[in-house]
């Protein structure tokens, strides 16, 4: 501040002007700072889990692509959810002193669990259990060894990597983004004209 004031020489508009351009610059290299450490953060929590349950974005567009009875269920579940809790999200926290969070305590007033179909369709979508089965086919077949074993985790990573990349790269552009964007694709469909719906009317 000293040297501030010493270069507005004891202007005190002077002195004002400089100590806000300095505050503004330096709250711009502390966010800009903050930015790329949660960025940074958001990869390296993305990649662990991405690895942990082998979420692979390829294989599972390929398999919804594909696999029309898989499509149908995942669809279904879908509108059963919708059906049971309806288009408002479901509260799952109040306070005591009403919508002032500061005035009271948080009280839970319902969850939102999953049902047991909807928990086995989230299951069957990726994890590890195919490349495992492999693995120990490839034991039986083979009789074992570290060869067969490294072998077995680079062909995964190889045939997983490009899956990992795209899940990785959708979960560190974070969910307001997506929420946009199908909000987008939501409201451009209810502009549009149905298919079964005559060009003009009466």
């Amino acid at each position: 501040m000293s040297v501030l004031l010493q270069l507005a020489k004891g202007d005190p508009t002077d002195f004002r002007a400089r100590v806000a351009t300095w505050y503004d610059e330096t709250m711009d290299r502390v966010s800009g700072w903050y930015k790329r450490s949660t960025q940074r953060q958001t990869y390296l929590m993305a990649i662990v889990i991405v690895m942990a349950l082998n979420l692979d974005s390829v294989q599972l567009f390929n398999r919804l692509w594909s696999d029309s009875a898989f499509r149908a269920s995942a669809v279904d579940q879908a509108k059963a959810r919708i059906e049971a809790t309806g288009t408002a999200e479901v509260p799952l926290m109040e306070y005591t002193e009403g919508d002032a969070a500061d005035a009271g305590t948080p009280v839970q007033v319902g969850t939102i669990s999953l049902t047991d179909s909807e928990k086995e369709l989230l299951t069957s979508l990726r994890g590890w259990e195919e490349d495992r089965a492999r693995l120990a086919g490839d034991l039986v077949r083979t009789g074992g060894g570290l060869g067969v074993r490294t072998a077995w985790l680079f062909g995964s990573i190889w045939s997983h990597l490009l899956g990992w990349i795209v899940t990785v790269l959708a979960i560190s552009i974070g969910a307001p983004f997506w929420f946009d964007l199908l909000n987008k694709f939501v409201n451009l469909r209810s502009a549009g004209r149905a298919t079964d719906e005559p060009r003009s009317k009466a």
